[in-house]
């Protein structure tokens, strides 16, 4: 499983790569950061919002299913009401599958610490809530995607002392619970995923 990815180190190389080689998990992290060309300007990013529409919906070309996971920030200096809202339109738009949050936090000595419009502690708060939402809502729309599809999964533990119920990720980075005749952690099973309950995937065992 890769690491994280700047958005220019994808290329369409490692994607037909990704797409063909079973070693590699079909699973992208990226740091996005913000949706919105002025604040990833501030940031000093070298990409834009079409850049990374575009990188997307090229991974989602190649391979559908693939988990693409993404670093979001809450409230970078100068970021309006406008620039927000460019952010969550984007994510919705996307075939995103989860987000992690941040929120920015003035660091003496940074240069973004030397910005002006520094947002307040409770708007950083309240924004990042709002991705937090819409981070939970790319994550259940992933996962039903999946419903349907076979994948390996590599357990890890057992699930509240239950016999047999395990938990693992699959390829694509879906968490599973599903029950296996072996309960040792790191062995790996061919599954279908059946169903999406509380943020994880249920899933048998196939042969």
């Amino acid at each position: 499983r890769l690491s994280s990815l700047e958005p220019g180190e994808i290329s369409e190389d490692l994607i037909e790569i990704m797409a063909t080689e079973e070693w590699l998990c079909p699973h992208f992290h990226i740091p996005l950061q913000a949706g919105d060309m002025g604040v990833l300007e501030k940031m000093g990013r070298e990409y834009s919002p079409k850049e990374f529409e575009a990188l997307v919906l090229k991974i989602e070309r190649t391979l559908p299913l693939a988990a693409i996971g993404v670093d979001v920030m809450a409230g970078f200096p100068g970021e309006t009401e406008k620039a927000f809202a460019n952010t969550m339109a984007l994510i919705q738009d996307l075939p995103i599958s989860y987000l992690h949050v941040f929120r920015y936090s003035r660091r003496p000595g940074t240069k973004a610490a030397e910005l002006p419009e520094h947002l307040s502690p409770r708007l950083i708060k309240e924004r990042a809530k709002r991705l937090r939402d819409l981070g939970r809502e790319k994550k259940k729309a992933f996962y039903k995607r999946c419903v349907g599809f076979r994948f390996k999964v590599l357990s890890e533990r057992k699930v509240g002392g239950k016999p047999h119920l395990m938990r693992g990720f699959t390829e694509n980075y879906l968490e599973t619970i599903f029950s296996a005749p072996d309960e040792s952690p790191g062995k790996l099973f061919p599954v279908e995923i059946k169903g999406v309950v509380d943020q994880k995937a249920t899933a048998e065992i196939i042969s």
